[in-house]
């Protein structure tokens, strides 16, 4: 089973041990294989610093508060 969304929050992906593994979990998520074809969100207050590399696999980028997000998101059940 393939997860139908991911959420990166609240870093900057500067570790490359973890940018790698986030990569990973984005191209599972987008792949042709995947029947759902998921989405890949971005929140953070400030632009992330990983560079082109992930450029095709982000649909969507939020930049503030990742708490104020999660507020929202909650705020909609």
């Amino acid at each position: 089973m393939t997860p139908d969304c991911v959420l990166i929050v609240g870093t900057e992906l500067k570790a490359e041990g973890f940018k790698i593994l986030v990569r990973n979990v984005c191209r599972t998520v987008k792949s042709k294989e995947n029947a759902a074809q998921g989405v890949v969100i971005y929140v953070n207050n400030d632009q992330p610093s990983f560079g082109k590399a992930f450029n095709s696999l982000i649909d969507y980028r939020v930049y503030g508060c990742c708490d104020k997000f999660a507020s929202l998101i909650q705020a909609d059940k």
